[in-house]
Parts: structure tokens; C-alpha cells; sequence
């Protein structure tokens, strides 16, 4: 068995260095250790020219993940691989035990635990349940049902698998750290510019002797929404409802669809997002 070690690198020179360490001490060495970089500014080659032929470096334009890892693949001689990301370390005898597994039992992927070392363990994951805390192994079999790999990295994959499967799908840019949001609450907010028409003029009868006018109305519009860290140009249309009361004041409610689109898990995909909103006018 070869395992090429592939570690995909944005951005993350301040990390590397740590995750390829953590590869050359294992019990089990790796037989290469690939580190990828994605079209980073923070110039890793610096960071890991003192591992000398220790570590492949392979530069590409930035593509996102996935597309860092399926080039890691194109490039690694190996028939397993184990896909770390830059900012993770592996155990010790993390190969050692993966690989023997491999042998054993044929098995395309073999996966272990992983553990989250931080001061305040309170991120949620995915699936919203918090991390466990504790020594190992109790955190990863407290979650362990829910997400069995937690990461790429607690996989050795065989390239017989990945082949088959046709490696990681390139429309998925990034994975989040710790899940969906970075924070457990976040804000939308946004702003737009729309302009009206009104279709329908009316009346709306309060009694025998009582009628106000009402006028239904279209509206469409462009703005901007900034949710999650991420900036996106929106598109919103809607129709309307204004009930004119007297000749200074007028209340209407409306409803508006938000289009715009977001890739929290990675993959690029419109949203919609319903607005219901009420208010009133003063003319003057």
C-alpha cells in the first residue's frame, strides 16, 4: 500500500506547517505528502521550503476545495489517499491504524474519530448538536452516529473509489469549519430600490354609506444582502395592497420575494426569501 498524504492550502500558511508535522511523525510514514495550494496570498512555499524534498508543493489558480484536492489526486502516485486540510493534525499512529484496517478488510474508505481541541468547545456542528467535550475518545463517540466523518481527514480513501466515484465534485468551493455559521446566530440585512405600478384601482365598502379607495400595485427591484460573511446582489418582486383612508394618509402590506444566492455548504444555489411587511403613508 502507498498513501499520499494530500493537503489542500488557501490562505493558510500560518497552519501548514503544523498539519505537514503532524504527517512526518507518524508511526506509519506516509509515502508522500502533497500540499496543495490554491492560489494563496500568503506565499505557503515560504512557510515550507525548510521540509525540502520532504513535501511536494503544487501551485494551481484558485478553484476552491475540492478542485485542490482532485489536483492533489492527479498528482500523487499513491493507491490510497488521506485528504487533510491544512489547519488539522493528525494522531501519531493515525496512518499506522487506517492503513491496517485497509488491509484487513478490502474496505474502500476507512474512517476514524476526530477530535476538536479548542478552550471553549461550544461550536455547533452541523447537524446542531453541540461538540462533546471530554478526553478521547469520548468526544467523537458521542457523536458518532450523527457524523461519522466529521473530515476528510479522518479518511484513507482508495484511489480505486475515488476514481470510480470521480473524485470530489468542484462545485463545492469550501466546507465551513464547525458547520453552516461560524457564529451561532448571524444577520441578514440588506438594501434595495424598487419602483411600483398600480394595476388595480378600487373601493373597499365599510357599511352602506362608507367607501375608500384602494389601489393593488407590482413592484420589483435590485439591492444588495449580506448574510453569513457573504455579499450577494438580490432580486425581489412583489404585489401590494393600499387602503387610502383620507387625503393625508394611506395604509398598505405587501408581499416580496427575495432571490439571491448563497453557498454555505459550499455549492452555489438561489435562494428565495419571502418578506411580508405593513405600513403606512402620510401625504402632505
Amino acid at each position: 500500500m502507498k498513501i499520499s498524504v494530500v493537503i489542500p492550502c488557501y490562505n493558510s500558511a500560518q497552519w501548514i506547517c503544523g498539519a505537514v508535522e503532524s504527517v512526518l511523525a507518524q508511526t506509519r510514514p506516509a509515502d508522500e505528502i502533497i500540499v496543495v495550494d490554491d492560489g494563496s496570498t500568503d506565499d505557503p512555499a515560504s512557510a515550507l521550503r525548510h521540509f525540502g524534498d520532504k513535501v511536494r508543493l503544487v501551485q494551481r489558480p484558485n478553484g476552491g476545495l475540492s478542485a485542490a484536492r482532485n489536483t492533489g489526486v492527479i498528482a500523487a502516485t499513491g493507491d490510497h489517499f488521506l485528504f487533510l486540510d491544512a489547519d488539522d493534525r493528525l494522531f501519531p499512529d493515525a496512518l499506522e491504524k487506517l492503513s491496517a484496517q485497509a488491509v484487513a478488510t478490502g474496505a474502500g474508505v476507512i474512517y476514524g474519530f476526530a477530535v476538536q481541541r479548542r478552550e471553549d468547545p461550544t461550536e455547533t456542528r452541523l447537524n446542531s448538536r453541540p461538540y462533546a467535550v471530554g478526553e478521547p475518545p469520548k468526544p467523537a463517540e458521542a457523536a458518532f452516529y450523527w457524523t461519522p466523518i466529521a473530515t476528510a481527514g479522518c479518511a484513507l480513501i482508495s484511489r480505486d473509489l475515488n476514481d470510480a466515484v470521480g473524485g470530489f465534485d468542484e462545485n463545492f468551493r469550501q466546507v465551513l469549519p464547525g458547520g453552516i455559521f461560524v457564529n451561532r446566530t448571524e444577520t441578514l440585512s440588506y438594501y434595495s430600490l424598487s419602483a411600483g405600478y398600480n394595476v388595480l384601482p378600487g373601493e373597499v365598502f365599510f357599511g352602506r354609506s362608507t367607501a375608500k379607495a384602494t389601489q393593488g400595485y407590482i413592484l420589483a427591484g435590485v439591492g444588495s444582502t449580506d448574510f453569513a460573511g457573504q455579499k450577494r446582489q438580490t432580486l425581489h418582486a412583489g404585489f401590494g395592497l393600499r387602503l387610502i383612508l383620507s387625503d393625508w394618509f394611506a395604509m398598505q402590506a405587501d408581499v416580496r420575494d427575495h432571490v439571491f444566492s448563497l453557498d454555505l455548504l459550499g455549492k452555489r444555489q438561489s435562494t428565495q426569501n419571502l418578506e411580508v411587511t405593513a405600513g403606512f403613508t402620510l401625504f402632505f
